[in-house]
């Protein structure tokens, strides 16, 4: 980092020259996912942050992700790492730790903090509030406050969190192996093709289905007992890969409790909505009708057990 922040010297020393540092650091095609203005030199995405030019850079490993900033005309930088592997990444941290150190060194104002995480806002939040009841009788409610939504179970307030794929996650016993899933009523024709403005008719967390009160297009239906010998927690020694807990929710078995498996042949399964996916599934080494072995995309998993 100083070494870029000084444009290629490093503890007086020339690294880069600076007609390569200015190659690096200029903006030679867009890089939108970094911001509508940005764009990638050599190697690292340049924009602006409070009319400086910022260069910026983000990554990760098994179970860690961060994020580097480097403000070049006040020559600050910042860096933070998280231990958590779930798409984020912690660039708004380090945009505000840049913001200030620049205004205690300019003596000037220093920016707000931010009150909650904006990601937390959920769009149309009332449209998921309501009762939603489990087969089993089991009764849960979602509530909006406000562009934010609850979780309310077992006389508890749990916030929830979106996720990038439109998925919700809880920090609360019995939701957080999975993440809930609203489930939006069918589209009727090519004119109804977004899903999000759909009605939600129910909700789902691994092997637990909730209909939204009022809907009555769909009844919980009891378990498959030809698919309950697929369900199990299966674990690979490859690290980036981990732990997959494979569930059985309305007849359909389910990887993670949000792709679904499709039958395509002997113990053979598609995964995903899409005919067109590539990934297949693969259970084998069956000993007493239970499979020992689960197979993804040529990547073994191990059945160590139940899903819990």
């Amino acid at each position: 980092m100083q070494a870029l922040l000084n444009r290629g010297e490093i503890h007086g020393h020339r690294i880069v020259s600076e007609e390569s540092f200015k190659l690096f650091s200029t903006r030679h095609i867009a890089a939108p996912a970094f911001g509508p203005t940005a764009g990638y030199g050599y190697g690292i995405a340049v924009d602006t942050l409070d009319g400086h030019v910022r260069l910026r850079h983000t990554g990760g490993m098994v179970s860690f992700m961060s994020a580097m900033h480097l403000d070049l005309d006040s020559r600050f930088g910042a860096f933070a790492s998280i231990n958590a592997q779930l798409g984020y990444r912690p660039n708004p941290v380090v945009q505000l730790a840049l913001q200030l150190l620049r205004s205690e060194k300019e003596h000037g104002k220093p920016p707000a903090t931010p009150q909650f995480d904006a990601a937390a806002t959920v769009e149309a939040a009332q449209s998921y509030s309501g009762i939603y009841t489990a087969g089993n009788g089991r009764r849960i409610e979602i509530k909006n406050d406000s562009a934010r939504l609850n979780l309310i179970v077992d006389g508890r307030t749990i916030p929830l969190q979106q996720t990038e794929d439109g998925s919700f996650i809880a920090e609360h016993a019995g939701f957080d192996l999975f993440p809930i899933v609203f489930e939006r009523a069918a589209g009727s024709s090519s004119a109804d093709a977004d899903k999000s403005k759909r009605p939600i008719t129910a909700l789902s967390c691994g092997a637990d289905w909730f209909a939204r009160e009022g809907y009555h297009g769909e009844s919980p239906l009891e378990a498959s007992a030809v698919l309950a010998r697929y369900v199990g927690k299966y674990y690979s020694e490859n690290p980036w890969y981990g732990v997959i807990r494979v569930v059985q929710r309305q007849r359909q078995l389910w990887m993670g409790g949000t792709e679904p498996l499709t039958a395509i042949g002997n113990h053979l399964f598609r995964v995903g909505e899409q005919p067109s996916s590539p990934s297949i599934v693969e259970f084998s080494e069956w000993v007493d009708h239970v499979p020992n072995f689960l197979w993804l995309d040529g990547a073994q998993f191990r059945r160590i057990g139940d899903v819990v």
